[in-house]
């Protein structure tokens, strides 16, 4: 029995912010469990890296699955770009949901 979901968060909590629209509420519902493990194994330090420069620009990042991937949700497309243009020396990626 995997645990993939946090069990501090309702998954109803979740489905009334992608309903409303609210940003700030879906990013603080999201959860992977395999982030800690994936951070133990990572010995140069690089996910907290990543995942702190996201913070300072006010951000919830999040590892995707077990990794290597690292995302944030932003509120509009302009958010992105700018983000996207200060990350420039990594590699970044702007997605769009539908």
């Amino acid at each position: 029995n995997l645990k993939l979901t946090n069990p501090q968060s309702d998954v109803n909590i979740l489905i009334y912010a992608l309903r409303n629209n609210n940003i700030e509420d879906i990013a603080a519902n999201f959860y992977n469990c395999l982030e800690a493990p994936a951070k133990a194994l990572d010995k140069i330090g690089l996910i907290l890296k990543v995942k702190s420069a996201f913070k300072k620009a006010n951000l919830r990042p999040l590892m995707t699955g077990s990794g290597p991937a690292i995302f944030a949700i932003t509120k509009t497309r302009k958010e992105a770009q700018r983000l996207a243009q200060k990350f420039k020396q990594q590699r970044v990626f702007l997605a769009q949901t539908f």
